[in-house]
């Protein structure tokens, strides 16, 4: 349908003078069903919710009134809206004088406004008229507001259930094909409201309510259910137009918006409202997930003013103050085997907030003498919480892929879920040219030495596979060219967002090609390359490492090691002899080092920085992280004369006046080469660990420095002490935590990521998640995998293991009720085996009508309206009930005229009196 622009400004001209009638832009959506209405609450602060229908729908403005209320901030909530409104529209109705949007704006004190555009006019191009002209209005509105004393907050909404591909308007069925498509697009305009508005000079907050939709939509993608199948949470966030919010969707709004203006966090919070407990409790979760863990590009009032947060707020990072530690909540490991020093035959991850990706090569018999054959599995952990590191037993099984017996013939096969697939790189396939079966309808020719990468979705459904092809077998210089030219190796193979990265062997004569992209050596001879390609086998970029040779008058492959991903954004390697770098171009890289030096590239392969295994004789930096503003180091030595020059370049000061030989330190060194910060604690071991520093988002763990080390964790030199009770005596094999600026944040009881009475001396493979991380390593013939994740509520349990992740004095929730099993803690469960939904006389208890008392206790368990019956004359003590006892201390008979239960002396149903 098309619109003449006369007829357009026409409509929007009487929507000027009449806000409570709704749009219909033909393209645009008529956000209809509004209501307008007021609440009101007791409080300090005054909220206004201006916007159309979709703050309409539910009464949103009442919805938050409760939650604050739940959460003793009560408010004063008022709410401007009209059917199918653009800000624009908010804007003109408050800059013309006398009219309810100028009166209200203008002549009340708010505290708060939160503005809400039309459902779809944010996702549109930056150059059309009504994205400018919503712009313009968010610009207009923030600076009346900002004059009135009040703050702007942008309430960020939701693409559609299905998007909206069908309306071919502006490229919909581009833009907004799908949610997902359609919620980036929204967000981004958003975003850019925001900016806009700051560049005005004013201020504006974004209450992310479509990033917490796009949370349960993609969790549920992640447990491979589909979001648009009905009766799932992400579907029952909508109404039957897949467009306007249920009372789900209008709930979680409320609580994004109560967590986005307070900082305090929405789970536990009591409700009034017709949702399940257990709903109410998983859409609180969203919310603080969202808020407080997922929106890291996004800036919130109480971050500069952390007073009103709460004590429990949903965060990531370790608190010393809120006493949150790491906690081990996933252990496996493979058998011991002197073959598994490069490859094992088994490999297990934690991907998402308590979900784990397990593959196995061969047969498995775990500790617990279950056997998993070849496949991979996708696990959970049991909803009913724990008290102790889980084993692979303990988990849920959500998913089987079956893998054939021949995928034992390669060297190892990595699994990763990403991007919503399930994904497998193995390596260096070692047996005779066989095929492959991958599903009942699909199989690979495989040769020997081939690597191969295999795609599912998350119904286990095959969807692509592909092998890096090697155009000749045998060349002058190599002999099995598919061996050279294989990752072979376990950490040669990674994930970096949702590329891989792969570190193998090329020739300037033959080619390693891809399904979309070939790479080799780019200069005459024999190279090391790292090349990038996404999951559709698309080569992005690729960087290789060649030393000359005289001798033979061309290039040889450089010896690189230590290859590992940090901070899932930058590369580490290092390279330990005069090495030449080039880009795929063939350009010369400077890296500034020529001998054993450790060198970082971004997530492009551009080069960061380089700094030297060995600035001096006798000055070791054993492991290096190198980040785009700083790298981080650990170090020992250099009492030599020959570092008299450079010992204070990467020893920090407070050490001079000890013997080096005899301290450890770990060191953040800036890009412009000063030590930001370090610590320092004397150790008489000698050694310390080739991999020891984990790069998470919020900051490094020194894994060790190793189980063998005297490190007096009590005694560091600048007498810095932990923020928890230290390790004493000869208990040593602490992990310290630091923040990026240099804060010691935790210290774990135990060695993370890595082994117990040598050196850790293979890669550490880690990744995060929103609550912690895991990682897998090699140690004594063994590779082991662990998850660790924040105990927020500091009793003991890591926050995913953790039924109650925010109630120190509850864990286990064995029956799922919502009420835990602990009687000497909060709303503990007076049924604990038995799930119950009783909340008058009892916990947690069977309460079949729903009227709060169990069934134990309710005379009438079938009738919600009934509960006692005092005198036994089956009339509930309840007059308004059914069948109300007119006379609840009396027996009686009575039945007539309504007047039930009362003395009928002559049975004629009649009260006597």
């Amino acid at each position: 349908m098309t619109v003449k622009p006369w007829v357009v400004v026409a409509v929007m001209a009487m929507m000027c003078l009449m806000p409570y009638q709704s749009i219909d832009f033909g393209y645009l959506s008529d956000e209809t069903e509004s209501k307008e209405g007021s609440g009101q609450g007791q409080g300090p602060a005054d909220i206004l919710l201006m916007g159309n229908s979709y703050v309409a729908s539910n009464s949103l403005h009442n919805l938050v009134d409760g939650v604050m209320s739940a959460a003793s901030t009560p408010a004063n909530l008022s709410t401007l809206n009209g059917g199918g409104m653009l800000l624009s529209q908010h804007a003109s109705n408050v800059a013309t004088s006398g009219h309810q949007w100028n009166t209200t704006l203008n002549n009340g004190v708010w505290d708060w406004v939160v503005l809400q555009d039309q459902s779809q006019v944010p996702g549109l191009p930056r150059t059309d008229t009504y994205w400018i002209n919503s712009n313009d209005g968010a610009v207009e509105l923030a600076e009346v507001i900002e004059d009135n004393g009040g703050e702007t907050v942008l309430m960020m909404t939701w693409g559609r259930r299905a998007g909206d591909g069908a309306n071919p308007w502006h490229g919909y069925n581009q833009r907004f094909s799908n949610f997902s498509n359609m919620q980036g697009e929204l967000a981004s305009g958003y975003l850019d409201y925001r900016d806009n508005i700051t560049a005005n000079g004013d201020t504006a907050w974004v209450a992310p309510v479509g990033l917490a939709f796009e949370h349960i939509h993609d969790k549920i993608v992640a447990e491979g259910g589909t979001p648009t199948d009905s009766g799932n949470t992400f579907y029952d966030l909508y109404t039957g137009d897949g467009s306007h919010p249920s009372l789900s969707g209008s709930y979680l709004a409320a609580t994004v918006i109560y967590a986005t203006i307070t900082g305090n966090d929405p789970v536990g919070l009591s409700h009034s409202t017709s949702l399940s407990n257990g709903l109410v409790l998983e859409l609180q979760q969203a919310a603080a997930a969202t808020v407080f863990n997922e929106t890291s590009h996004l800036y919130y009032p109480w971050q500069t003013t952390s007073s009103n947060q709460n004590s429990l707020g949903f965060n990531p990072i370790p608190d010393p103050q809120n006493s949150s530690r790491l906690r081990s909540t996933f252990s496996l490991s493979s058998t011991s085997s002197t073959s598994f020093q490069e490859n094992p035959n088994m490999y297990s991850n934690e991907y998402a907030d308590g979900r784990v990706v397990t593959l196995f090569q061969d047969a498995f018999v775990s500790v617990g003498g279950v056997v998993y054959l070849p496949s991979i599995i996708l696990s959970s952990y049991p909803e009913v919480g724990g008290e102790n590191e889980l084993s692979i037993d303990d988990l849920n099984l959500e998913l089987s892929i079956s893998l054939s017996n021949n995928f034992s013939n390669f060297k190892s096969c990595k699994p990763y879920v990403t991007a919503h697939n399930i994904i497998a790189y193995c390596n260096d396939y070692d047996s005779e040219p066989a095929n492959l079966i991958l599903d009942n309808n699909s199989s690979t020719y495989l040769y020997q030495n081939q690597d191969l990468f295999v795609k599912w979705d998350m119904n286990g459904q095959l969807q692509d596979y592909w092998t890096p092809h090697i155009n000749s077998t045998t060349n002058q210089w190599n002999s099995f060219l598919r061996l050279h030219s294989s990752t072979r190796y376990q950490w040669n193979t990674q994930i970096m967002g949702q590329d891989l990265l792969m570190l193998i062997k090329t020739t300037s004569t033959d080619t390693v090609d891809f399904p979309n992209g070939s790479v080799g050596c780019v200069v005459y001879g024999n190279c090391v390359t790292l090349v990038k390609i996404d999951l559709n086998g698309t080569v992005l970029e690729h960087i290789s490492f060649g030393k000359y040779s005289n001798a033979m008058s061309r290039y040889t492959g450089c010896s690189i090691d230590r290859f590992h991903v940090a901070n899932n954004s930058a590369v580490q390697m290092k390279i330990s002899e005069a090495c030449d770098v080039f880009d795929s171009s063939g350009n010369q890289i400077t890296t500034g080092h020529s001998l054993s030096s450790h060198i970082g590239f971004d997530s492009s392969l551009n080069l960061i920085r380089t700094i030297p295994e060995t600035p001096c004789s006798g000055l070791n930096i054993f492991e290096a992280i190198i980040l785009h503003d700083k790298t981080y180091y650990t170090t020992k030595g250099g009492s030599n004369s020959q570092c008299n020059s450079v010992r204070s370049q990467y020893l920090p000061s407070t050490i001079t006046q000890y013997n080096p030989e005899v301290i450890n330190s770990i060191v953040s060194l800036l890009a412009n080469g000063t030590i930001e910060w370090s610590y320092s604690w004397t150790d008489n071991s000698n050694l310390l660990d080739t991999y020891g520093l984990v790069a998470l988002s919020y900051g490094i763990i020194w894994t060790g420095p190793k189980l063998t080390s005297e490190n007096n964790w009590d005694a560091e030199i600048s007498a810095r002490s932990s923020p928890y009770y230290g390790p004493g005596g000869s208990n040593r094999d602490w992990s310290p935590v630091f923040s990026h600026s240099g804060e010691w944040i935790d210290i774990h009881d135990g060695i993370v990521c890595s082994g117990v009475g040598s050196l850790q001396n293979r890669p550490i493979i880690y990744s995060e998640f929103s609550t912690g991380f895991s990682c897998g390593y090699y140690y004594g013939n063994t590779w082991k995998y662990n998850s660790y994740s924040i105990d927020i509520d500091n009793d003991g349990v890591g926050h995913n293991l953790d039924s109650f992740p925010f109630d120190s004095t509850q864990v286990k929730d064995s029956d799922l009720d919502g009420y835990g099993d602990n009687i000497f803690g909060n709303n503990s469960d007076d049924c604990p085996t038995e799930p119950g939904n009783s909340t008058f006389d009892r916990l947690g208890c069977l309460d079949t009508d729903g009227d709060g008392q169990s069934n134990l206790n309710d005379f009438y368990p079938t009738d919600p309206t009934q509960v006692k019956d005092s005198d036994f004359d089956g009339y509930g003590d309840n007059l308004n009930g059914t069948r109300g006892d007119n006379c609840p201390d009396v027996y009686g008979e009575s039945n007539r005229n309504n007047t039930y239960g009362c003395p009928d002396a002559d049975f004629d149903g009649w009260a006597d009196d």
